[in-house]
């Protein structure tokens, strides 16, 4: 018989800080994601059999599955990121979707930079160094004569310099210093990013 796992509802965030090891309130929200499989998780990561012994004389299922994060983060000091993580449950086949997508971000699609590109004016070209492009980047941009063409195609090279790093939260972030950008622009990045931390997908939007 089959019985239904209890999961606290969690606000799922992306947790992509590089080389900054995951909090203790990050961990509990990789917890909430996880189920019945959180045990070959914690082989998958490196824990032995005694430490699933032990972590098992704590009653309540969510708090076995948090102290088995903490403690593979206590062996760890310092390579305890959401990569790390990642990398250690890459190999499992039954790994919830909802944690794969809380360990690591999502790429803005050409259509979502297109959408982007449609908020931008002017400022562009500041948007552009901003995001650490260079003056003969632009340059390059401007022998295409559509306006409209120019920011795309800048948010398409800022994203090719970035795999796995063109999130909205990345773009966003990159732009937080620029004081005329667009309240749309800042708008459609904040809807972007909170439809990729929760894991949702609109047909026809973002």
């Amino acid at each position: 018989m089959c019985s239904k796992r209890y999961r606290e509802p969690v606000d799922i965030k992306v947790l992509t800080v590089r080389g900054q090891d995951l909090s203790d309130k990050q961990l509990r929200d990789v917890a909430q994601t996880l189920g019945q499989e959180w045990e070959r998780a914690a082989l998958h990561l490196g824990l032995k059999k005694k430490d699933l012994k032990e972590i098992k004389k704590e009653d309540k299922e969510f708090m076995r599955r948090r102290n088995m994060l903490l403690l593979w983060k206590s062996r760890r000091p310092g390579k305890a990121t959401a990569q790390d993580l990642l990398r250690g449950l890459k190999d499992m086949k039954d790994l919830p979707v909802e944690t794969r997508q809380l360990l690591k971000g999502q790429d803005l699609s050409d259509k979502q930079l297109r959408d982007v590109a449609q908020t931008l004016g002017q400022e562009w070209e500041r948007a552009a160094l901003h995001l650490g492009l260079e003056k003969k980047d632009l340059k390059e941009i401007k022998k295409e004569d559509k306006e409209f063409m120019r920011r795309r195609n800048m948010l398409r090279l800022w994203k090719r310099g970035r795999p796995g790093k063109a999130t909205a939260q990345d773009l966003l972030g990159g732009l937080k210093g620029l004081e005329d950008l667009p309240d749309e622009t800042r708008q459609l990045l904040k809807v972007a990013k909170r439809f990729m931390q929760t894991g949702f997908e609109r047909s026809g939007g973002w």
